[in-house]
């Protein structure tokens, strides 16, 4: 209770200067507009893909507007790419009070700016078309080289990020626990399904990296070139950040941390992922969703179901007789080495595999579920070529 009063305090004296700035802010707004754009930085997918959208979005000083950027200091999800926040966009400490005042005055809209209006998609591409990049300073690649010396990795070994999405983080992180987090269930998954892909991995000569800040279980491997790093002491933010913008790989089931590769074109694989109609475009991934049933028939949802139930609450799929069913180890496996092979270059499609990821697009981006979802689409942005295989049988109809 203490503590509120003391930030209330403080807001208060801090309105001394802000709110007589604010009112100035709209009194030059006819020459010269401020914007003030507050990032989402409690949750890291967020925080991540939308500082990088407006920073590869180019809105710097013009001549007619500044664009500054605000984050509460108290609601950071990772502490390092805070520090490349601050470094890479205009974001000074100071710009609290004014965001608080000038919120409450009129006329806030021509001032204040979403952290995004597209779900933190990057629907212009505006990431994936830059040339440009969000370096990393010298002495923090070489901090990073000297760990991954530490626990065996030689200099010219590739490595793959794999996260696996489970309700430990949410359910425990300071700045998202309490909240009812169960509703989106349908997106966990389970880590053993992972070990045959893993291992797989491994034995090709890449380093596996199991990512993640807080997960239940403990990866069920001893492969010697499988890192647990959730548990290894050294886990870090800086790290977490690091290794998902240096790995060869992203293999992900989608839950936030992986915008970090895609920020830095890592190719990246969805496995397990859900809504279809969400899909990752703009970038270059591939994607192996869940296996939807209706219970009364067990069959398998068509395309065109697919989209039609895109939902996101999983009391939604129970309500309306779908099972959810996650992919096999065997089916992950494939998918891997699918992606791989396609990396290398070495991956062909049959005729029959193009008129079906044709067939896909097709109904994809025209579907009023998933059209307003979708803008700049990446050329290697797909749907694995294993799953179409997969669930041919049942889906073949739509395409």
């Amino acid at each position: 209770m203490l503590l509120r009063y003391r930030k209330g305090l403080l807001l208060l004296i801090h309105g001394l200067w802000a709110l007589p700035f604010a009112l100035i802010l709209r009194v030059i707004r006819p020459f010269f507009c401020v914007k003030i754009v507050r990032l989402k930085s409690s949750r890291i997918g967020h925080f991540v893909a939308d500082s990088a959208i407006y920073f590869f979005g180019s809105r710097p000083l013009t001549r007619s507007a500044i664009y500054l950027y605000y984050y509460s200091r108290n609601e950071v999800s990772n502490r390092f790419w805070s520090i490349i926040v601050q470094r890479t966009l205009p974001c000074p400490n100071w710009l609290g009070p004014l965001y608080y005042y000038s919120r409450i005055l009129p006329g806030n809209r021509f001032h204040h700016l979403p952290s995004s209006d597209t779900g933190s998609r990057d629907i212009a591409g505006v990431i994936q078309r830059s040339t440009s990049a969000i370096p990393f300073l010298a002495c923090e690649d070489s901090k990073a080289r000297a760990w991954l010396s530490s626990i065996g990795l030689e200099s010219t070994d590739k490595f793959v990020c794999l996260q696996v999405r489970d309700s430990a983080f949410l359910n425990s992180d300071q700045l998202t626990r309490g909240y009812a987090w169960d509703y989106h269930s349908y997106r966990d998954s389970d880590i053993s399904l992972y070990v045959e892909a893993a291992e797989w991995l491994a034995d090709q000569g890449y380093w596996v990296f199991r990512m993640g800040k807080t997960v239940e279980h403990r990866f069920p491997s001893t492969h010697p070139m499988i890192v647990d790093y959730p548990f290894h002491p050294d886990r870090q933010d800086f790290l977490d950040i690091w290794l998902f913008a240096n790995c060869h790989l992203c293999v992900s089931t989608g839950s936030g941390i992986d915008c970090v590769a895609m920020v830095y074109k890592v190719p990246q694989l969805y496995v397990n992922y859900l809504p279809l109609s969400h899909m990752h475009s703009w970038t270059n991934a591939s994607h192996s969703f869940k296996i939807l049933r209706w219970k009364h028939s067990g069959r398998i949802l068509s395309m065109l179901d697919y989209l039609n139930y895109s939902y996101l609450r999983t009391s939604d799929y129970i309500e309306k007789g779908i099972e959810i069913h996650s992919l096999s180890s065997a089916q992950i496996l494939h998918a891997v080495q699918e992606r791989l092979l396609r990396i290398n270059g070495l991956w062909v499609d049959t005729i029959t595999d193009q008129k079906m990821h044709n067939r896909f697009n097709s109904l994809l981006y025209s579907h009023s579920a998933a059209s307003s979802l979708h803008g700049y689409v990446h050329e290697e942005a797909r749907v694995s070529t294993t799953w179409l295989r997969l669930v041919a049988p049942n889906f073949i109809h739509d395409l």
